[in-house]
């Protein structure tokens, strides 16, 4: 089966409502819409063509539905198929330039499957991504190598992520994007950290301290989600730190988002949390309370 290109589609960080636009019109243009229905501003990239041939395999015709909707207007043509042996039967006489994978695609482990495309030379140039619902919450994902040796993988309940991973595949460094736009990663954080927070929009007085920590502390609780495992044990991965500090960079940007006033400030919201937030989890995992010491989460 084969998918006619549609809609650049987008969701709402804030109310996940979904847009649809153009493609053809907007093709290789940073975008900065307004939600018609709460009122948010989504940024979003309408990224070129990014190749010819896409192949989905998956299940459920109502996940082939998202990813295609997702994905059609990046390829000239998107195949979809339903297990394994389809999926090789294709690959066999028309290889695709992507292959986006369940990870339980039936009819064969997805290891194995993956293997058998990386023994066949002319195999060598398709992407391999594989399709999970397993890695949610801000889990600890492992580098894409580790997915049995696809390129990488995403989250159905994540899909805004696909379309930048198959622009780095597809476009030479800096393609598509402004050369002042934020990099993929950081406007992944920002949307994850939207998505929590937006919702307070107009309902947060700027010129009220406690209520900018209240909104502090819900990004920071973001934050301690998303990477408890540089919490946990930041030196098991020389990139932790370096990826905490990311985060909490982007905080502060999310915060001066949400509360302008802090703008003018030079009082540091974001780290008063976090120090706070680490103060304590000392003193619960040592096991210790003291007096007068009030938890902050």
């Amino acid at each position: 089966m084969t998918v006619p290109p549609r809609s650049l589609v987008v969701d709402c960080p804030a109310c996940r409502k979904r847009l649809k636009l153009n493609a053809a019109r907007y093709q290789g243009k940073r975008l900065q819409l307004r939600c018609p229905g709460c009122g948010s501003t989504v940024e979003a990239i309408a990224y070129p063509r990014l190749a010819h041939r896409a192949l989905v395999a998956h299940p459920d015709p109502e996940a082939r539905r998202q990813l295609c909707e997702r994905i059609s207007h990046l390829f000239d043509r998107v195949d979809v198929v339903e297990d394994a042996q389809r999926t090789l039967a294709i690959l066999g006489i028309e290889p695709p330039d992507l292959l986006l994978m369940d990870v339980t695609l039936p009819g064969m482990l997805s290891f194995e499957l993956i293997d058998r495309i990386h023994d066949r030379a002319e195999l060598s140039h398709v992407r391999i991504v594989l399709l999970s619902e397993s890695y949610r919450g801000g889990a600890y994902r492992r580098p894409p190598r580790s997915f049995y040796g696809a390129d990488g993988c995403v989250d159905l309940d994540q899909l805004d992520e696909l379309p930048p991973l198959l622009a780095r595949f597809f476009l030479p460094p800096g393609k598509g994007e402004a050369e002042d736009s934020p990099q993929p990663e950081t406007d992944r954080i920002r949307q994850r950290m939207l998505r929590d927070v937006e919702r307070l929009r107009g309902s947060v007085d700027d010129s009220d301290p406690e209520q900018v920590r209240m909104l502090a502390r819900l990004i920071v609780t973001n934050i301690v989600q998303a990477q408890q495992r540089c919490l946990d044990d930041p030196l098991q991965d020389v990139s932790c730190l370096e990826q905490l500090t990311l985060e909490l960079e982007v905080g502060r940007q999310v915060l001066s988002r949400m509360a302008p006033a802090v703008r003018r400030q030079t009082h540091d919201y974001i780290r008063e949390t976090f120090e706070n937030f680490i103060r304590q989890r000392r003193l619960e995992r040592a096991g210790a309370y003291y007096p007068g010491v009030e938890k902050t989460f």
